[in-house]
């Protein structure tokens, strides 16, 4: 098969939000549940929960941003609902479909977006708490932390045992469950300043060697793709939406070195006062590999933007969601380096990106919507 080709199969089969029409008949909640569940659907939770995140924690904080974030944490609440519960059914209605969620490169990748999704809520949740409870949280981060080595390890491992894909079929998508990690990374890093003293420390170590994992893997892939768009051009239509995925493990990244490097500074001066300048020189050090890590995601924002308009207009599909999430994560890593910092620009960046990312978020939400009422009341239906 071709690039193009490949592509076009993301479009219908990985991205699209709805099956054929079929009889045009109405459809009901049992004709839902006997439809197989897809894995590209768990990116609703993982858009709504980095957009809560962001409402609950912008840049430019107030009363009605975090009311507006609550508001979107009931709807990421929501998604993680009905996903999981559409999810199972279909693990055990379609015994056969449970391998293609670990080996199939249609669907496994996107077992990320659950992992990420979910981090995102605990995130959410976590500041909505406002740092209550934080051995329920504790326990929450650690289901997050074994959900990303899964997808991180288990999945890409099979996938190069099994697959017989070429350089030139490569798909971006396979970047999803190493993102993961930098997820899970920063959740950990939100957490650890609500935990008592004796698991603060081993908390940010575990988180700093989640990112470190993710960044290696991550540019080693990244080289890759790039490689296969220097030779095989950008991806067809209905999947370039997915050149935005890059810019997630960046910004999150980013935004977790930074958590670690604030983390580690304030336990040490909790703990150990005498090695407060050794803390402030590290805490020094992540946020200049944050910078490092930004200024790719914003030559890499200019590029999605390009590729994305380099097509003209666009029609409505699932692969709209792949924009949501990476420009979150740009927010949370540059709002953080403005406030460590004391840059008002990254503040205004981080305010940029959070407000296309909310918007976007809320277009992917009236899209999908409208696709879920399409499927079950079609057009061209009869009347009752």
């Amino acid at each position: 098969m071709t690039p193009d080709e490949i592509d076009s199969c993301c479009e219908t089969v990985i991205l699209s939000p709805e099956e054929e029409k079929g009889d045009q008949q109405r459809r009901t909640i049992f004709d839902a549940c006997r439809e197989p569940f897809r894995a590209p659907w768990f990116i609703t939770i993982m858009g709504t929960g980095m957009a809560s995140t962001m409402l609950l924690n912008f840049a430019y904080p107030s009363h009605w941003l975090k009311i507006c974030g609550h508001v979107m944490f009931g709807f990421c609440s929501l998604c993680l609902l009905m996903t999981m519960l559409h999810f199972i059914n279909t693990l055990i209605r379609y015994p056969d479909m449970r391998s293609e969620f670990t080996f199939h490169p249609s669907n496994a990748p996107f077992m990320g977006c659950l992992a990420m999704g979910f981090s995102s809520w605990v995130i959410a949740l976590h500041s909505i708490c406002d740092g209550r409870a934080p051995i329920f949280f504790y326990v929450l981060w650690w289901i997050s932390n074994i959900a990303s080595l899964y997808t991180a390890w288990v999945i890409p491992f099979f996938f190069m045992q099994r697959s017989t894909v070429k350089i030139s079929e490569l798909s971006v998508t396979l970047l999803l469950p190493l993102v993961s990690l930098t997820v899970t990374a920063s959740c950990g890093g939100n957490i650890v300043p609500s935990l008592p003293e004796s698991l603060k420390l081993s908390t940010t170590i575990l988180c700093f060697l989640l990112w470190a994992n993710a960044m290696t893997v991550s540019f080693i892939f990244l080289t890759i793709y790039t490689y296969r768009l220097l030779f095989y051009r950008f991806p067809a239509k209905g999947a370039i939406f997915t050149s935005f995925i890059p810019i997630g493990f960046l910004g999150q990244g980013a935004f977790a070195v930074q958590l670690c490097g604030v983390n580690f500074y304030n336990y040490t001066l909790e703990t150990q006062v005498d090695d407060a300048q050794v803390a402030q020189l590290l805490h020094w050090v992540c946020v200049l590999a944050a910078l490092f890590l930004e200024s790719a995601g914003f030559f890499l924002t200019f590029f999605a933007f390009a590729s994305v308009l380099s097509y003209g207009k666009h029609k409505f599909h699932y692969g709209f969601w792949a924009m949501t999430f990476p420009l979150g994560t740009m927010h949370h890593a540059t709002r953080v380096t403005g406030e460590l910092t004391g840059w008002t620009t990254f503040s205004v960046i981080a305010s940029i990106y959070g407000a296309m990312s909310v918007l976007w978020t809320i277009l992917c939400l009236c899209g999908s919507t409208y696709d879920v009422y399409t499927w079950f009341f079609p057009p061209n239906s009869e009347r009752n």
